[in-house]
């Protein structure tokens, strides 16, 4: 039996049974520092993970997040600093720890000639299962991902999500206390993305499972407790998502028009908040924004350039409602709706009540800007449109 299960090895004076359990604690960075060469990849990175927590690792390319995966996967040893999962240190108790962690890479792991039942077996047989426990816990595995029913089929009929869902299956065969997950969803559409978050929560809730996951996609981070924010190797941000975004001053707002100065200044003189300037565009940050969008509409509503709502970054209000603030102000505002990589209901449903366009995101700026020309396009042909139908329907008043 493994030191880890025993409750018999000591770490630091203490066993590791006592102090993962007094301090509640899965995993402790504690001043993390690795480099490639004269380059640094981690900076003194020190950040605890709670028992049973959701806890995301967010941040762009070589921000450092794939070399502290790594590191607590076991794959390599940080060139200083420490680090344990559930009180076993990953320098000194390497198996110990491969023991409490399953881990799922970005990169496929699937033989997608063996069935799925067949992966697992094989991961099995790694862990030492065998025999009728190893094929009940290949049951249980299939039954609790929903592919039970799947199970002797090869693994290159299913699609990527189910091919997803068999590879963390293959990371809880052995019932690891932490799995690290490397942006599983990557190369998923968006509906498969949406079942393997709704299958982590799941996972979390009812095993008690501790799941540390990887992403640079904003929309997925939201749905972790808390969240570790990497740049250049540094932790630059650390808590829960809403307090991170208490610590930005409020929701992104970004204004397009084709007089971004003055209403700047406009903005400025009748609100007092501060509004930057880039481009044609305007950027402030302020709270409860999808109020200020009808305030701000309202405000300038007569002799304003026209105007174009493109990014409201904040949760708790879709794109319907706020178009809906925004229509009730002024039917002749053009409004590009971003929504979420998976919210293509509240897309088309945008569409329908009269946005000009939509974008998913994550988005990059030549989108943004191919999006702000359909939509001003549009907005243009309504307007004729609706101009043309009142023209005519005068004329028919006038000859009734």
């Amino acid at each position: 039996m493994s030191a880890i299960s025993s409750g018999s090895s000591v770490i630091a004076g203490k066993t590791v049974d006592q102090r993962s359990t007094q301090l509640n604690i899965a995993i402790e960075l504690d001043e993390i520092t690795h480099g490639y060469g004269e380059r640094i990849a981690l900076n003194q990175v020190s950040f605890q993970v709670r028992a049973a927590e959701m806890f995301g690792l967010l941040g762009p390319n070589g921000s450092g997040k794939t070399s502290l995966f790594r590191i607590l996967s076991t794959l390599m040893l940080p060139s200083g600093g420490s680090a344990a999962i559930m009180g076993a240190d990953i320098s000194t108790h390497p198996n110990a720890v491969r023991r409490q962690i399953g881990v799922v890479f970005q990169a496929k792991s699937v033989d997608v000639k063996l069935t799925a039942a067949e992966n697992l077996w094989h991961q099995g047989h790694l862990y030492g299962l065998h025999g009728a426990t190893l094929q009940a816990r290949i049951a249980t595995m299939l039954e609790r991902v929903g592919l039970a029913d799947r199970a002797k089929e090869r693994v290159e009929t299913f699609s990527g999500g189910m091919q997803r869902r068999v590879e963390i299956a293959k990371g809880l065969m052995h019932r690891p206390a932490v799995l690290l997950l490397d942006e599983p969803t990557t190369g998923l559409d968006p509906g498969a993305r949406r079942d393997v978050w709704n299958y982590l929560r799941i996972l979390r809730d009812t095993e008690g499972t501790t799941i540390v996951v990887t992403t640079h996609l904003m929309e997925e981070a939201e749905g972790c407790d808390r969240l570790a924010i990497l740049n250049e190797g540094n932790l630059v941000a650390l808590g829960t998502p809403a307090e991170l975004r208490a610590e930005i001053g409020g929701d992104v707002i970004v204004l397009e028009s084709s007089n971004p100065r003055q209403l700047a200044t406009n903005i400025r003189a009748r609100f007092g908040f501060d509004a930057a300037v880039l481009g044609d565009k305007v950027r402030l940050e302020i709270q409860s924004g999808h109020r200020f969008v009808t305030d701000v509409v309202e405000a300038f509503k007569a002799g304003r350039p026209p105007l174009v709502v493109t990014d409201l970054t904040m949760p708790g209000i879709t794109g319907v409602e706020l178009l809906q603030q925004v229509r009730a102000v002024d039917d002749d505002v053009a409004v590009i709706v971003l929504t979420g990589a998976a919210d293509v209901k509240t897309a088309i449903a945008s569409l329908k009540l009269g946005a000009h366009d939509f974008i998913m995101k994550p988005v990059n700026m030549d989108e943004l800007l191919i999006a702000t020309e359909r939509a001003l396009e549009r907005r243009q042909l309504l307007i004729e449109r609706r101009e043309y139908h009142e023209r005519l329907e005068e004329i028919r008043r006038k000859s009734a």
